[in-house]
This record gives C-alpha cells, sequence and structure tokens, in this order.
C-alpha cells in the first residue's frame, strides 16, 4: 500500500488510543516520528507499525522508538572521549589518516578522525567559527586578529556508542541489534555502514566547540539540508545560544570525505522528533540526573548502562 493510503488511515487509528495517564506522550511523539522521518520507507514502517497495533500496545510502540531509536541517538552526546591532535612533528598525519581509510578502513581510529575532520574544516568550529586552539598553539593553522580560539571538537554525528564495545555482553549485543534494526528501518543506514571502527569514518565528524557539542549532542541543534549541496540550516533550539549563522557550508578540503547527508537527516530528524513531541524536556531531566556516571570509557561500553537505565523511562 502507497504512503499516501497508509496516512489516511492513521487519524483514525491514533483517536483510538488512550492514554495512559494525563502526561502520556505516545500521540505526539508518533506524529511526530511520521512527520519527520529521513526517508519515505522510513515514514512508511511508522506508519504500518502504528496501523498494525492493537489500540492498547501504541503506547508500547511509542515507548519502543523511544528506548530503540531516541535515546541510543541522544545517548552520550557531546561527551566523546577526548583525543589528542596528534604528534606535532609528523606534517603527513593528514596523508597517513588517508591512506588508513583507504586502505584499512577497519583501523581508522578516533585520533585519526579528528586529524582529518579538523584538517577538512580548517581547524575551526563549523558553527562558530572559532579556532582549536590546541591546532594553532602547535602550528597547524594561523589566527587572524579578530579570529577566537575554543577547545574544537571532532564530534561524532551518529554517537560513538552505538558500535558498543569490544568486551560488550550479550544482553549489550542483542540491545544494539535491537537498536540498529530500529535505525535501519527509520532511516536506511546500516550498522555494517559505521560497525566497529566504521563509526570513525570522517563522514560521521563534524568540527564543534565544546559548548556547541553539548547542544549538538543533547539535541537541541542539528543540520538540516537545503536545497543547495552539502549547505544546511542550522537549527537551534537554545534561544541562550548567541551568534548561531542560518547556514553552514561543508566544503571539500584535503581530500576529506564530506560529511554523509544521510548522518545529518537522522541526528535531524531525532531532534525535531523530540522537541515536536515534549520529550526534549523528559529527556534532559533524565540525562541530568545520571551526570554522576562515571566517565565515558574508551571503548563507549559504558553507553549501555545509560541505555539501560532510560529504557525505563515511558512515553508519559
Amino acid at each position: 500500500m502507497a504512503l499516501e493510503q497508509l496516512l489516511t488511515m492513521i487519524p483514525l487509528k491514533l483517536a483510538q488510543y488512550h492514554p495512559r495517564n494525563d502526561t502520556d506522550r505516545t500521540l505526539p511523539l508518533l506524529r511526530a516520528l511520521l512527520r519527520y522521518a529521513p526517508t519515505e520507507n522510513g515514514r512508511k514502517e511508522v506508519a504500518i507499525n502504528i496501523l498494525r497495533c492493537s489500540n492498547d500496545k501504541l503506547g508500547n510502540l511509542g515507548d519502543h522508538y523511544l528506548s530503540d531509536l531516541l535515546v541510543p541517538i541522544r545517548a552520550m552526546g557531546g561527551r566523546t572521549p577526548t583525543v589528542s591532535a596528534g604528534n606535532p612533528s609528523n606534517p603527513d598525519s593528514v596523508e597517513t589518516a588517508l591512506n588508513v581509510i583507504r586502505l584499512e578502513p577497519q583501523n581508522f581510529n578516533r585520533q585519526r578522525m579528528r586529524i582529518l575532520v579538523l584538517a577538512r574544516e580548517d581547524y575551526r568550529c563549523i558553527v562558530s567559527g572559532h579556532c582549536d586552539f590546541e591546532a594553532f598553539n602547535q602550528g597547524r593553522t594561523t589566527m587572524t586578529e579578530s579570529e577566537t580560539y575554543a577547545d574544537v571538537h571532532n564530534a561524532h554525528i551518529l554517537p560513538f556508542s552505538l558500535v558498543g564495545g569490544a568486551n560488550a555482553t550479550h544482553a549489550e549485543i542483542m540491545k544494539s541489534a535491537s537498536v540498529w534494526q530500529v535505525i535501519e528501518a527509520f532511516s536506511g543506514i546500516s550498522l555494517d555502514d559505521l560497525n566497529g571502527n566504521l563509526i570513525n569514518r570522517p563522514e560521521n565528524g563534524i568540527t564543534l566547540d565544546s559548548i556547541i557539542h553539548k547542544e549538538f549532542g543533547r539535541l537541541s541543534l542539528c543540520f538540516v539540508a537545503t536545497e543547495v549541496a552539502h549547505t544546511y540550516k542550522v537549527q537551534n533550539w537554545n534561544p541562550k545560544l548567541r551568534d548561531i549563522p542560518k547556514t553552514v557550508t561543508f566544503v571539500p578540503r584535503a581530500e576529506v570525505p564530506l560529511p554523509d547527508p544521510r548522518y545529518l537527516a537522522l541526528h535531524a530528524a531525532c531532534a525535531n522528533v523530540v522537541h515536536a513531541s515534549g520529550m526534549a524536556e523528559i529527556l534532559d531531566r533524565a540525562f541530568d540526573d545520571l551526570e554522576s556516571m562515571p566517565t565515558l570509557s574508551n571503548d563507549g561500553s559504558s553507553a549501555y548502562v545509560l541505555q539501560h537505565a532510560l529504557a525505563t523511562i515511558m512515553v508519559r
């Protein structure tokens, strides 16, 4: 059945749902998923799942999308483990990293990713334009008198924690499989694209200063594609962020691949869903309550502890 036909059946189906309590967010969440899914197949998948559900199970469907899509994309965002910029005495570090990604992609680690992503963006935050102080201090770039420096991160678009760690338990592996099943159906992105060290491909990285990285990770800022290739509207829900440009453009530089539009589209879809459904504040509170959690482990496996904790949050 065509998507248009499915959509005509959705209003009646949702009208038959009885909220579990006064703060149940199931209906706005499912509507937002239908509206913002990044692909037509993703919208069709959400529509089919809604129509297949018995009325009393629609709440469970909303919980499923929360725990296996929104929480994993939001989880640990802005807390990518810090890595150094590499050896400043090695002038071939960018070329070396490029050779590794071409010949040995499974050995592409976060340090090599940082080298390439920062070089691609001329060692500046793609949003604020702030120059990375470490790169400037090491002589990798120069600054004009009017420029400002900051701690510029290589931010994963899709979180590093999505691929788990080398020592993942069976339960964590099964959880990861469930998450990726939802991600692929919703966005068309396969685990094969990003499994293992492939999560560190430069196509999954952007440069953000520390403040903007945090907002990006908590889904308070995203990049929405425009009709111009590699140019994105900056969508921001935090009014306290100042001097945010309306658009940014990723420019090819140093032969480093540009961010994959599919990854940015999935991140933007999740950001729009949580804000349109009223789930953003609920997730913010839940993550704030877990800020006492130990520092993110190097292999990202600790993210599964957070995912398990947040799996108890229902759409309420």
